[in-house]
């Protein structure tokens, strides 16, 4: 099951994105080749203000935090070379999806 945790300012991403950005995110698990059903997918938005996230020690507002947990049955070895596809074909689709929730936030 995948979980996907959000950390934002509130002022960084509305209510629409968020939703916007949650089934992009589940259209990700649920399509081929993975198929999983959406109820698996989970998605949290964490809201934070600017005094609750320090970078490098100072307050910010301007953030967004992405921590991806994912729980799989199995996986080919990561030292075969179908591990190595697999492996980097899922990363390439999590950089779309981060190039996606970009556009949210410029």
């Amino acid at each position: 099951m995948p979980l996907w945790r959000i950390f934002y300012n509130p002022s960084t991403l509305p209510a629409d994105q968020r939703q916007s950005l949650a089934k992009t995110v589940t259209k990700l698990y649920t399509e081929p080749p993975i198929g999983l059903p959406a109820f698996y997918v989970n998605v949290l938005f964490i809201p934070l203000q600017e005094n609750e996230y320090f970078i490098g020690g100072e307050p910010r507002s301007d953030f967004v935090r992405v921590v991806i947990e994912q729980i799989a049955r199995t996986l080919p070895a990561p030292d075969t070379e179908a591990g190595r596809q697999g492996r980097a074909a899922w990363s390439e689709t999590i950089v779309d999806v981060s190039l996606f929730f970009a556009c949210f936030t410029m």
